[in-house]
């Protein structure tokens, strides 16, 4: 059931009586989901990895050094970093009841704080 706030700007979400949310532990084993993303991702990235490399030594005139391959590591990481950051922020707030505070009320548009 979706109900609109003020003036119709805000979508409120409401869970009807009896429903069940998304992300309830009733929904299922989260440890089971957990074994089995992983052991369905795990190879794809090893697999991903594995054609990299290969790849990278079948392209000629490419050579890096260690300097090359340092640079590109950080590089990764720093992009998985801001990948991965935000959304597992997103995820911990959301299992955590830290967004529950807020609400509709509180929230005032742009246009009126003038």
């Amino acid at each position: 059931m979706v109900s609109h706030g003020h003036r119709g700007r805000h979508r409120k979400i409401t869970i009807p009586e009896g429903g069940r949310r998304i992300l309830d532990s009733s929904a299922g084993s989260s440890r089971k989901q957990t074994v089995i993303c992983a052991s369905i991702l795990f190879p794809l990235v090893v697999a991903a990895i594995c054609a990299s490399v290969w790849f990278s030594g079948r392209i000629g005139g490419a050579d890096m050094d260690r300097q090359g391959y340092v640079a590109l590591t950080i590089g990764v990481v720093v992009t998985l970093g801001l990948g991965i950051g935000p959304i597992g922020l997103a995820f911990y707030s959301t299992r955590h009841g830290c967004d529950e505070g807020a609400s509709d009320d509180e929230l005032t548009p742009l246009a009126s704080t003038r």
